[in-house]
């Protein structure tokens, strides 16, 4: 499972936590980290499962139950499916039923009744939940190679899925995901920022600019997503209204905009590389 040892400490967390015995970061540390995280971010967003998931709280929470009953060896009911995920009814059947003709859920007969329907992931689903987990807790090796061409070239080599008692692993992970949710929802930059493929680009593009000391432009921002300009326009107008994105002029040309991320999509951003750095230690306890 995940190395215990680390070539570098962790980072702590915006609370100031660090993990057991390892020495705090000073600031250097942790900029190169989250720098790090976002160069190598942007170079891997093709999971489609995993970013439909992660559009809601709702269908995050349908989609750890089912992974969850999927390591149990007992696929939740649909009923179970719709009762966990804290939304209406109707909306729950309607995730389930758009993630089945997606390809990501199936449905199972009950062995013991017929008339019952179960939800299980398909193959893709896991392939892509358990690269996704295998990343997060390698996550500091891997970061661990600082310039980006040396990350990409170790990436078959460092991130393989776990050994062993890889199961418990897994499922601890969507065991962890469905109690922390359903205390503390995911917070809200995250979120918005999580909801497609071009949200997360332009996210990662304004982030890299943060942390390089080099803000993006906002046509830069535009013209690297791969969506229609109009499209990255409003995704950018709805995270500056949002208060995640700051506008403004560049000192050397007022015409020219640039890109920001605010002090609180900052202090989010933080938060959860913060969290995935140090995700080994949160489900050491889960794996049993």
């Amino acid at each position: 499972m995940p190395r215990r040892a680390h070539r570098r400490a962790l980072p702590v967390s915006a609370s100031g936590a660090a993990s057991v015995g390892a020495p705090a970061p000073n600031a250097e540390e942790r900029h190169n980290w989250y720098l790090a995280y976002t160069r190598w971010r942007i170079g891997h967003l093709r999971h489609e499962s995993v970013t439909f998931f992660r559009n809601s709280q709702h269908r995050s929470l349908i989609w750890f139950m089912v992974m969850r009953g999927y390591y149990d060896g007992a696929p939740p009911s649909l009923q179970d499916c719709i009762a966990a995920s804290l939304c209406s009814t109707g909306t729950a059947r309607g995730i389930i039923t758009t993630a089945e003709a997606k390809g990501y859920f199936r449905f199972v007969s009950d062995p013991g009744d017929s008339r019952k329907r179960r939800v299980a992931p398909t193959a893709l689903c896991v392939a892509e939940y358990q690269e996704m987990v295998g990343i997060f807790l390698r996550l500091a090796d891997l970061l661990d190679h600082r310039d980006l061409e040396s990350m990409i070239r170790h990436v078959s080599a460092v991130l393989h899925a776990p050994h062993g008692d890889a199961a418990k692993w897994y499922r601890a992970y969507a065991h962890w995901r469905i109690t922390s949710q359903r205390a503390a929802p995911e917070r809200k930059s995250v979120r918005f920022f999580r909801q497609s493929r071009p949200h997360t680009t332009i996210w990662m593009a304004v982030m890299e600019g943060h942390y390089d000391g080099r803000p993006v432009a906002l046509n830069e921002c535009i013209r690297n997503v791969m969506c229609s300009k109009d499209t990255a326009r409003k995704i950018i107008n709805a995270a500056i209204h949002a208060g995640y994105f700051i506008l403004d002029g560049a000192h050397d040309d007022s015409r020219k905009k640039l890109v920001r991320p605010s002090a609180h999509c900052v202090e989010d951003y933080q938060a959860m590389v913060d969290m995935l750095l140090r995700l080994a230690d949160v489900l050491q306890p889960r794996v049993v």
